[in-house]
């Protein structure tokens, strides 16, 4: 398993899918380069996203725009996206809040994410805001 860090956001393979996992904190310091680390992985052909936000536990606007940009991306280039959200807590609060669980898949953990992206969506989490 291949893994790179690029500004705060931490990349492996688990499987046929490319794992981005978050850094504690998301804001304006460093939300580009997340968003340009998201952006580099779906443009170099990877088959599926799995976006964690599991040890996430701030995330500002700026991150809920690098997420909502990376979605648009994605759906352009037909690559399925989940992304791995904590079972509460403030991350998954802002998620709920601002819609992204409405527009994204949703798991609780790593696993669970790789399921959904098999097609396998009775894997994925119901939002029950």
């Amino acid at each position: 398993m291949r893994s790179t860090t690029s500004s705060d956001l931490q990349t492996r393979h688990v499987g046929e899918y490319a794992v981005a996992v978050f850094p504690p904190e998301v804001d304006l310091t460093n939300s580009e380069h997340i968003r340009i680390g998201l952006l580099w992985l779906l443009n170099h052909q990877v088959s599926g996203l799995i976006v964690d936000l599991s040890q996430c536990v701030f995330c500002d606007s700026s991150g809920v725009n690098a997420l909502v940009r990376t979605r648009l991306r994605a759906r352009a280039l037909d690559i399925p996206l989940c992304l791995v959200l904590p079972k509460s807590g403030p991350v998954r609060t802002v998620c709920q809040i601002t819609g992204l669980t409405r527009v994204f898949a949703v798991a609780t953990g790593i696993h669970q994410a790789q399921a959904v992206l098999a097609g396998r969506p009775e894997a994925a989490t119901t939002d029950l805001n």
